[in-house]
């Protein structure tokens, strides 16, 4: 599965990056944007009416979606292309962001574009955490889980706030092993995509 690395709001008149999000800790170069407007350029000479460009460079798939006249939104994969359902994902987001600056403008939506990004394009994740009915008191990653639910708002047994970890926004919830074998399964459970056995 790939995941979205990064999406950047760039400037083509003033070659520069009005703003961006990382969903790694590696930073996108001048050079590799100076790589991509170069690319872009060369894919829309062939056709002009192109606003949606997928291509690869440094064997990493790369969007570029012209969103104004002079302004572009990068989005960098970490593999080297993007599967069907991103690209869809891609375009809808391209389409959003058009309308955000057709309505208001490049210069007022750009503080906005993280906070779009986030929203449109991290990956949601739900997992549930599977322990004991009564696990041992010296059981690390149980008492890390009490204090995960002690730190963090929370709604019985999950927790009500979304947690950010790289391009993932990862819902939590917990349960005892006997809720699952006595067929005791929740809504929440049920949209569960991953179970971890705390053992």
């Amino acid at each position: 599965m790939s995941v979205i690395a990064s999406a950047t709001l760039f400037d083509l008149l003033g070659s520069k990056v009005l703003a961006s999000l990382m969903f790694n800790k590696g930073e996108v170069s001048e050079d590799f944007l100076e790589t991509v407007t170069r690319e872009y350029y060369t894919l829309v000479q062939e056709d002009s009416a192109r606003s949606f460009v997928l291509t690869k460079i440094n064997e990493l798939a790369v969007s570029i979606s012209r969103v104004s006249d002079v302004t572009l939104v990068i989005v960098v994969s970490d593999r080297d292309s993007f599967s069907d359902d991103e690209i869809a994902t891609l375009q809808k987001f391209q389409t959003s962001v058009a309308l955000e600056i057709l309505n208001s403008s490049v210069r007022d939506f750009k503080a906005q574009f993280p906070a779009i990004v986030d929203q449109n394009l991290r990956i949601p994740l739900s997992i549930c955490f599977v322990t004991a009915d009564e696990p041992s008191i010296e059981n690390k990653a149980v008492i890390a889980l009490d204090i995960l639910f002690e730190i963090k708002h929370h709604q019985g047994d999950e927790l009500t706030e979304v947690i950010k970890v790289g391009p993932f926004g990862v819902r939590v919830a917990r349960t005892e092993y006997t809720n699952l074998v006595k067929n005791n399964w929740t809504d929440s459970l049920i949209s569960m995509q991953i179970f971890a056995l705390i053992i």
